[in-house]
């Protein structure tokens, strides 16, 4: 049961860590997490 909650939130961590470096990469500015704190977002 613990693995059927975490994989959705890990998958969320993920497009969130791809949209960022998308911006970045199309010259946008570097997203930071305003809600997550750094440990979840860089998990």
């Amino acid at each position: 049961m613990i693995r059927v909650c975490d994989n959705p939130l890990c998958g969320s961590r993920n497009h969130l860590r791809a949209f960022s470096q998308a911006l970045v990469a199309a010259g946008g500015v570097d997203e930071r997490p305003q809600f997550l704190c750094l440990a979840e977002w860089t998990a």
